[in-house]
């Protein structure tokens, strides 16, 4: 996705988050009208804790945000995030 935002942009950010609890603060300050979130699986190890958070923030940057959440292979930890989604669009992408 990337490819296609100029290097020059200004009005665009990236934030790479390693644990659950960066991906909340992420989540928390976000003043973006457009997030695009692609959970590793191993994000939530020993943080279990922090779906129910998450899934909270999540909602609450929705209603001023598009938020777009990612998997190409959905994990548990995915499906806990988008189980209480209000709104879900779920797309499968087969290779030929």
């Amino acid at each position: 996705m990337l490819f296609g935002v100029h290097r020059m942009a200004t009005n665009f950010d990236v934030q790479r988050v390693f644990t659950a609890h960066q991906v909340f603060t992420c989540l928390t300050t976000a003043l973006h009208t457009f997030v695009f979130i692609k959970p590793e699986a191993t994000l939530y190890d020993g943080a279990g804790d922090m779906i129910t958070p998450i899934d909270s923030a999540l909602l609450e940057i929705s209603y001023e945000s598009t938020v777009v959440l990612y998997s190409p292979t959905p994990d548990r930890a995915f499906r806990a995030l988008i189980r209480d989604a209000t709104g879900c669009i779920s797309c499968q992408f087969l290779k030929n």
